[in-house]
């Protein structure tokens, strides 16, 4: 029996991939996993309907070339169609989550041993591309609703600024006497005190600009990391030297023309790509913090050439109530621009303004399995086990039967 087990039952490999899911909270660009719900049990699950669905399973089948290798095997040559292809793959592949995690299994059963672990790290590749690509875009539709509000900001200052140009000079004009602007002493200092502070700061910072457009783009994020506390640019820096890391390993064990070495080359220029813009955003941002301190020393610089300390001051502009109200939108405008500029730089490119997203790690790459999975050695060998057994017992049992026979024979 156990040999006509082995022998009739079809040969079946197995491979299994493993991925494990979290649910991570961005908060004040902190990554951090959700303390009071650490584990939803209803996680794993919907995210196996997700790669159950007729997307992933096409895009697997069309990636490996399945209709076409498939077709020469089962259908003469002719290449399979997508829906053949498809419940062809959904025989084979298995997909349900771990009891009690959030691991993902990705089981894929085939007479075919290098196939399963083909498929089922496919399966693997393209879930985790997909949620990567997920997180990128909640990211840049939040980045481009900041950049919005800066624009808008920006316009309400330039408006704001053209006003006050325009009611100052209608002051002017109807001054009698076109004379200067009076202020007390204590004034008068002040302003040239804060002239003076915002000359320096502006000769510092636009020092440190050129200096970093100086840099090389491979220089220039290092240095931003160093002046900069910006998680987004730190955390893909680590990244990459990981990434960079795994490129050299996979060169080494598995050769240049490898999916695995095409896969972490790949990962690497994704970063290479994140990290340069990041650090574009920075110094755009740097460029435009620039821009608004040489504005606001030109106004200023303007309001010094007008004024002149003296005891008693004379009206100044405030005392028109159109110059006043135009000068409080521009101030409100500059908060708001400033709060602005204060979380793009917490969020330029980035983390800190994702939502609560799920992360997707692989835990157990699928490996080619060595032995079949069916027929079961270990079957066949009970089964060998039990037949000898009971060929044993009715040995003994016919032994014992026969010299009792002989027993009875001798009395008669």
């Amino acid at each position: 029996g156990a040999a006509i087990y082995l022998v009739a039952t079809p040969k079946s490999y197995r491979a299994t991939a493993e991925i494990k899911l979290e649910k991570r909270d961005w908060v004040h660009g902190q990554n951090r996993q959700d303390a009071q719900n650490p584990y939803d049990p209803n996680l794993a699950p919907l995210e196996c309907q997700v790669l159950r669905s007729n997307i992933f399973f096409d895009r697997v089948a069309q990636n490996l070339g399945l209709a076409q290798t498939w077709g020469k095997i089962y259908h003469q040559g002719t290449p399979l169609t997508v829906n053949e292809t498809r419940a062809r793959l959904r025989s084979k592949a298995d997909i349900k989550p771990i009891r009690d995690s959030t691991v993902i299994q990705i089981i894929v059963t085939s007479e075919d041993r290098d196939e399963t672990a083909r498929i089922a790290n496919e399966f693997a590749r393209l879930y985790m591309e997909y949620r990567q690509a997920q997180r990128q875009d909640l990211i840049h539709g939040k980045v481009d609703s900041l950049q919005h509000q800066w624009d808008v900001q920006n316009k309400k200052i330039e408006d704001a600024e053209a006003r006050l140009r325009q009611i100052k000079l209608e002051i002017r004009r109807n001054r009698t006497n076109d004379g200067p602007v009076f202020y007390d002493q204590a004034n008068y200092d002040a302003l040239q005190a804060k002239r003076i502070d915002m000359e320096t700061q502006i000769v510092q910072l636009r020092d440190q600009l050129q200096e970093l457009k100086s840099l090389s783009a491979s220089e220039l994020p290092q240095v931003l990391s160093s002046l900069e506390t910006n998680s987004a640019l730190n955390a893909s820096l680590v990244q990459l030297r990981k990434a960079r890391n795994d490129l050299s390993v996979a060169e080494s064990d598995h050769g240049p023309d490898t999916t695995e070495y095409k896969h972490a080359r790949q990962l690497v220029d994704q970063l290479d790509k994140r990290i340069t813009q990041q650090a574009g955003a920075i110094l755009a941002l740097k460029q435009a913090d620039l821009s608004s301190r040489e504005a606001a020393l030109k106004a200023l610089t303007e309001q010094l050439a007008n004024v002149k300390s003296a005891d008693q001051p004379d009206t100044n502009l405030f005392q028109n109530p159109d110059f006043a109200k135009t000068y409080d939108e521009w101030r409100q405008a500059q908060r708001a621009r400033d709060a602005l500029q204060d979380k793009m730089k917490d969020t330029d490119t980035a983390e800190a303004i994702k939502p609560v997203v799920i992360t997707a790690d692989l835990v157990n790459q699928a490996d080619v399995p060595s032995r079949p999975y069916m027929p079961d050695g270990h079957i066949a060998f009970r089964t060998m086990g039990g037949g000898g057994a009971l060929s044993v017992a009715g040995l003994g049992l016919f032994f014992l039967l026969n010299q009792r026979a002989k027993r009875a024979a001798r009395k008669n």
